[in-house]
């Protein structure tokens, strides 16, 4: 009242089932679709290990390239290793291992490794004094493997995969044109591919959505995760 007695009461009752329910929906999702990422990585992986081991075999008269062939099956494996890691730190809960990392370091090993053997050749420009950027070298590393890859899928004819890590400090635009409110530092990737129709782009980090006969539909899903 006036004099700031109360004479009443207003109860405010609302259900949050509806919104937990959601949310864990949204997080069993969240989990299919990198477990589904890493597996169809994983694949990959298996696949690359087994062909170079198979290419050694054939080599097996020429000392020097069965040693070239190992060391790439090596580089696979250990590969595989980070993969099997990522599994390891999402079963926890999802939270990248965040550590200062060269990006260009993580970049140009995970392109190579994806180039190798293609039509297409791979360019990787760093600024000289990149900074270092706080992120996960494994998640980083399978952000750029599945890029490269569809780039190169894109491209089978052959031509140039460019990728572009450069600093960019507080204050300037970012992609989405908003001034950033810390360093940072950015990657792009662009190929010479015929590009995406616009009616397919709203769906391109889709789970299981995939143009290509033979793929899987989890590679950029995996990246925007």
């Amino acid at each position: 009242d006036r004099d700031g007695d109360p004479i009443g009461v207003a109860l405010v009752v609302q259900d949050q089932r509806p919104m937990r329910d959601l949310l864990k929906n949204e997080r069993i999702e969240s989990i299919g679709t990198l477990a589904g990422g890493i597996a169809h990585d994983f694949n990959n992986l298996l696949t690359a290990i087994s062909g170079f081991v198979n290419l050694a075999r054939t080599d097996a008269s020429d000392p020097e390239a069965v040693e070239r062939r190992l060391a790439e099956a090596s580089l696979a494996c250990e590969r595989a290793q980070g993969l099997t890691r990522q599994l390891l730190t999402f079963s926890r809960g999802g939270a990248p291992i965040l550590r200062a990392t060269s990006l260009a370091d993580v970049i140009r090993e995970s392109a190579s490794f994806v180039g190798a053997g293609s039509s297409a050749r791979i360019e990787v420009d760093a600024d000289p004094d990149l900074w270092l950027a706080e992120a996960d070298a494994g998640q980083m590393g399978q952000v750029v493997h599945n890029l490269v890859l569809n780039a190169v899928q894109a491209m089978p004819e052959g031509g140039v995969v460019r990728l572009r890590a450069g600093n960019v400090p507080a204050g300037r635009p970012g992609v989405d044109g908003v001034p950033l409110p810390e360093d940072r530092v950015r990657l792009t990737v662009a190929d010479g591919g015929i590009g995406i129709p616009a009616d397919q782009l709203p769906r391109i980090f889709d789970p299981f959505y995939t143009t290509k006969p033979a793929g899987s539909g989890l590679g950029l899903a995996t990246v925007h995760s």
